[in-house]
């Protein structure tokens, strides 16, 4: 079943009725999965949808990484610099999921790694967790001995009285790092 895409702009999403014509037999495969610090609930459907209406921006996850500016700027350099399959350059979304996707082929094999990409769900809701709900997934969390992805999860959410434990410039130069502190003499 073919739709019309005319009136579709980009980052619009799908009408519902044309989300559910694409397989209409189709059972629905549900699962609910919970955001790292428990704030937030994701609801993920099979995927339904033909392959060339799929688009991240609607159905996908947003994932966001704090960097430096330096950082930063060589990943747009970078990102001019690589051409793509068409001969055109890559965005900086486009080549930073790219080289992801590389590194998790290299540490996880292509078998793998085909094996996870093949189970293609979308995601259909985002609902913030109520307390009872946290406190339950957490119970269940202890019980799985899997409390998130951090190591240092258990210290989540910091008391806001907390101080951080600060690495002396001494410290840092003995393991070949330059502190980014001014030592004050005087």
């Amino acid at each position: 079943m073919a739709l019309n895409l005319g009136n579709l702009k980009k980052g619009e999403k799908l009408p519902e009725d044309a989300q559910k014509k694409t397989q209409p037999n189709a059972p629905k495969k549900t699962f609910t999965e919970y955001s790292r610090n428990l704030l937030h609930k994701n609801k993920y459907e099979l995927n339904a949808i033909d392959p060339t209406l799929r688009d991240r921006l609607n159905v996908g996850k947003h994932l966001t990484v704090p960097v430096f500016y330096e950082e930063d700027r060589l990943f747009k350099e970078a990102a001019k610099a690589s051409i793509d399959e068409m001969g055109r350059p890559y965005s900086l979304n486009d080549f930073i999921r790219v080289a992801v996707v590389k590194a998790a082929y290299d540490v996880l094999g292509k078998d793998e790694a085909d094996k996870i990409l093949a189970e293609q769900y979308n995601l259909v809701a985002t609902e913030p967790v109520t307390p009872e709900e946290r406190e339950k997934e957490r119970e269940k969390r202890k019980e799985l001995k899997d409390p998130a992805i951090r190591s240092d999860a258990n210290e989540y959410p910091r008391s806001p009285t907390k101080t951080r434990k600060r690495k002396s410039p001494d410290e840092l130069a003995s393991r070949g790092r330059k502190s980014n502190t001014k030592l004050i003499i005087g």
